[in-house]
């Protein structure tokens, strides 16, 4: 397929863009081209800021009829969509869009299905308080503009990914550094809570998939993990993968620093367990990596691309948020409870 790939430069454009070209496939990457990336020979790219309107209408004018397939990592609000919708979307084939869980509210039954309740937006937009919200809209513009335009789009909803490529030192990097660190590991409440995280590249191959299958246009999938697992059993999947026993200390909800519900990435208090059986059954596609697969395959990549040395640890800092100071004080209060 010839791909136009709104991203490309990091995390799951990045991994998705070496998927496509791994695949044969011709790729076109279209970013600011603010960041450097170790993007494959071959890619040709294009350069625009999506919140500029105008920019991107011109640099795709100039290229009308190139591309069977849009592949939409970046598009946070429907202002983002419009101009390429406007300019290819009587040419193309196939819209990818990237959405995620953050539409769904807080569930009271599992498995949360493309069905479940979503959030109604209110007035607020843009910025990480506004992000479900947004991408509730941008569903919303993309399939009304399948309804009156016969738009073929195919809406992916991610679930909290992990993976090589994965720039927020917070996440699980964070782990692997503090168990190499010989760091004991906070966990909320008694780490029995589920999260259903999914591997990157397994997302990847999922776009993929949607983009070579008629019968996914105009339909909206969950893509994660084949499995959700308690909190517990994902701290021992960062301890296998490093090859260090973890030592956790338990503590209660709330005790925590402000910003977050949980200590671990994702945890809440409230499981998160999501159906996947629309995307497993409609595009025959199931995931590769399980979650102690997964956390080895990405470990094997941060010892190579990061490991303790490369990470980055600034409190208050998105994607870089750790305070071991605060994590010291809460072992420190709770290692003896």
């Amino acid at each position: 397929m010839r791909a136009l790939l709104l991203g490309g430069t990091r995390f799951v454009g990045l991994r998705l863009l070496r998927a496509l070209v791994s695949g044969g496939h011709q790729v076109t990457i279209l970013n600011r081209g603010r960041r450097e990336a170790p993007v494959p020979d071959g890619v040709e790219r294009l350069f625009a800021d999506r919140r500029n309107d105008e920019a991107v209408r011109a640099v795709l004018a100039d290229h009308p009829d190139e591309y069977d397939v849009v592949f939409d990592v970046t598009g946070y609000q429907p202002q983002n969509l419009e101009p390429v919708v406007d300019t290819l979307g009587e040419s193309i084939e196939r819209y990818v869009f990237v959405s995620s869980f953050a539409v769904y509210t807080f569930p009271n039954s599992f498995p949360v299905r493309e069905t479940s309740e979503m959030i109604e937006p209110g007035l607020e937009t843009g910025g990480l308080a506004a992000y479900g919200a947004d991408k509730v809209r941008c569903e919303r513009y993309l399939l009304e503009a399948h309804a009156s335009r016969g738009l073929p789009v195919a809406i992916l909803r991610a679930g909290a990914m992990y993976g090589p490529e994965n720039w927020m030192d917070d996440r699980e990097g964070s782990y692997f550094a503090r168990l190499l660190l010989g760091r004991k590991i906070l966990v909320g409440g008694r780490g029995e809570a589920l999260v259903h995280l999914g591997h990157v590249d397994d997302f990847a191959q999922a776009c993929i998939r949607a983009a070579e299958n008629p019968t996914a246009m105009g339909e909206v999938f969950n893509v994660t993990g084949p499995e959700a697992v308690s909190v517990n059993t994902l701290i021992h999947a960062f301890a296998a993968a490093t090859g260090v026993e973890a030592t956790k200390v338990y503590v209660p909800f709330g005790e925590g620093r402000e910003s977050i519900d949980g200590i671990v990435p994702f945890q809440s208090e409230r499981s998160v367990v999501c159906s996947t059986r629309k995307l497993e059954h409609t595009l025959d596609f199931q995931p590769r990596y399980d979650i102690r697969s997964g956390m080895a395959h990405t470990f094997d990549w941060w010892q190579r691309q990061r490991g303790i040395d490369g990470v980055r640890f600034e409190p208050g800092r998105l994607g870089h948020d750790v305070d071991l100071a605060a994590e010291d004080a809460l072992i420190a209060r709770w290692e003896k409870a």
